[in-house]
């Protein structure tokens, strides 16, 4: 079962200088949103969201276009100073080293969407989506506003490649370094109505690169509990600060609570980890018969 994109959130598209919690209009920019550009042989472009005023840069891969149905791959990026500064954000995280995602994701040879939003660390408007004990987690993780943002994601796919109705299949979430404060509110939230409905209802994987600064195990296996179908994979550094949570998490590892101890640089570790989480993830089929032609 497939879910198939529909503007459900179009009251908040229709209201996008407030977005919810009153988060405020987008910064202008000089850069223009929606120019798309050939990229690996797939499409590459950004937009600004309407339902949080943030950048998101959207990959979409070859065999994307010549797919019924596609996976979803948001990465939640960290701190920008702790790494490589990509030239250009967000979509540098895509085209440019030190994590080259683009080259990742084409090399995986499926139909995968890969979405990088920009998250302003230094001003993640938690207080306003969680209240003011969590002013460090990100807006984005909260369930509503993320079903909404990736729901416009999905009517911008169908809107740069048109001609066919694409379903999602799966959703997968990751995330590097400072986000753990994106991947631990949603964790925090598994009890939330959102996660059954819109794309969040597809997430099937999240993938957590050098978190451990910060994390509860009990929410992840609770979360697994809770959700049969989902599989969590951590990886973290012995001898820096991800190791004393991390080894937490190790302690309680099992069949669909991967945990790994990995000797890469901090900055490399997602690069080095993605392609076998890719590739282990894939579905064993893809199908491509039962187009239904669309004027999207």
């Amino acid at each position: 079962m497939s879910y198939i994109a529909s503007n459900s959130f179009g009251a908040h598209h229709g209201t996008p200088q407030h977005g919810f919690f009153g988060f405020g209009a987008p910064t202008p920019t000089k850069i223009a949103d929606a120019v798309v550009t050939d990229f690996l042989g797939g499409k590459l472009w950004t937009f600004t969201a309407k339902a949080l005023p943030i950048r998101v840069a959207v990959f979409c891969s070859r065999q994307v276009a010549a797919s019924n149905a596609f996976d979803l791959l948001l990465f939640a990026h960290g701190l920008l100073t702790g790494c490589p500064r990509p030239k250009q954000l967000p979509s540098g995280f895509i085209t440019d080293a030190p994590f080259n995602f683009g080259r990742i994701v084409d090399a995986a040879q499926r139909p995968l969407v890969l979405v990088v939003p920009l998250l302003d660390w230094g001003s993640p408007g938690g207080e306003r989506a969680f209240g003011a004990a969590h002013r460090r987690w990100h807006a984005l993780a909260s369930p509503r506003i993320l079903n909404a943002v990736l729901d416009e994601v999905l009517v911008e796919v169908r809107r740069v490649l048109g001609g066919v109705t694409r379903a999602l299949r799966n959703l997968m979430i990751a995330g590097h370094s400072r986000a753990y404060d994106f991947l631990e509110p949603l964790a925090n939230r598994r009890t939330d109505s959102q996660l059954r409905q819109g794309a969040l209802a597809r997430l099937s994987h999240v993938w957590a690169f050098d978190t451990t600064y910060g994390g509860e195990v009990g929410r992840w296996l609770d979360w697994l509990k809770i959700d049969p179908k989902l599989q969590v994979a951590f990886f973290y550094r012995l001898g820096t600060p991800t190791e004393a949570i991390g080894e937490r998490f190790y302690t309680a590892r099992g069949p669909r609570f991967a945990v790994s101890r990995v000797g890469e640089t901090h900055c490399a570790v997602p690069g080095t980890r993605l392609p076998a989480l890719l590739q282990s993830s894939a579905p064993r089929s893809t199908p491509l018969q039962g187009f239904h032609r669309t004027s999207m």
